[in-house]
């Protein structure tokens, strides 16, 4: 893992909290990773075993350790007993997919965005937030998240202002992930900070 850039809530991981750094450095972490995610003040990680790592900004569990307010200076395991393969973040919170098609959420809650039905309460540590559904894809907005089941449907939740859950007239928070598409089988989602966009099955 190299990292870059704004280094004042620790999300380079290499041990400082400090002025930007301006070309790629390598963090001193020696796990092998398959999976990273970059979000508002903090970083994700997936080692070659599964394990998710996190590091950066804390104070709201966007980190992911348990940790509460103080900064993750270096790249720290987070221990959940499951085994992940994909990993999202995005403003102050994360997303993981564990091997079994269940996301995990953490981090500021204040709009439902983590999709644990627990909002406002922000999530300290990686909670399984979805039952009965495979999902196998998964992606963070800064105050929303979306999924995509094994058969291609759209999922989302956390705030709707500017309509950017899909489902329809503006209306309040959603707090746990909720289908929004049927009949169209989609491949690929991804989220930004106001509209997400998806690719179909046909291109």
């Amino acid at each position: 893992v190299w990292t870059w850039g704004s280094d004042a809530f620790a999300q380079l991981g290499n041990g400082a909290a400090s002025a930007p750094v301006d070309a790629p450095v390598q963090v001193t972490e020696d796990s092998q990773w398959v999976d990273i995610a970059a979000g508002g003040l903090h970083t994700i990680a997936i080692d070659q075993d599964g394990v998710l790592w996190g590091w950066g900004a804390n104070s709201e569990g966007s980190a992911g350790t348990g940790d509460g307010a103080i900064p993750v200076r270096y790249p720290t395991r987070i221990t959940v007993p499951a085994r992940f393969t994909d990993v999202a973040a995005a403003g102050l919170h994360s997303l993981a997919l564990d091997d079994t098609g269940t996301i995990w959420g953490w981090g500021r809650n204040d709009d439902g965005q983590v999709g644990d039905g627990g909002a406002p309460f922000d999530v300290m540590t990686p909670r399984a937030i979805s039952s009965g559904v495979v999902f196998t894809a998964i992606s963070a907005g800064d105050f929303h998240s979306a999924a995509l089941d094994s058969e291609g449907n759209i999922w989302t939740w956390g705030a709707d202002t500017s309509q950017r859950l899909g489902n329809g007239p503006e209306h309040g928070p959603v707090d746990v992930p909720t289908q929004v598409t049927s009949g169209t089988r989609f491949t690929a989602i991804d989220m930004s900070s106001f509209h997400g966009v998806a690719l179909d099955s046909t291109g």
